[in-house]
């Protein structure tokens, strides 16, 4: 019986870290705590845990921002071109054909 108490109780300790953990993402990204209770308040317990279980795998893997999911930023290639474009307008790298 020991051992049942003991999964219940470190079931609760883990459902009260995964909130922390999603909470926290959400202070990130702007919501006032009362939004990040509300939108909790919302979620089933199933929900949490996959949420909270990504969260933590994106932490993990990284915000690469130079090569992302897809092997390369593509803001990034168009910033490059952008200034390319720029430089040879205003003649700072002039093409010359021979």
């Amino acid at each position: 019986m020991t051992d049942n108490t003991n999964v219940v109780v470190s079931g609760s300790l883990q459902a009260d870290l995964e909130k922390k953990i999603i909470a926290e993402r959400l202070a990130m990204l702007g919501l006032s705590p009362e939004e990040i209770n509300t939108r909790l308040a919302k979620l089933s317990n199933q929900d949490i845990h996959k949420l909270a279980t990504e969260l933590v795998e994106i932490q993990v893997g990284g915000d690469d921002w130079l090569f992302g999911e897809r092997g390369f930023n593509p803001l990034l290639f168009l910033l490059g071109v952008l200034l390319f474009v720029l430089c040879v307008k205003h003649g700072i790298m002039p093409l010359q054909y021979s």
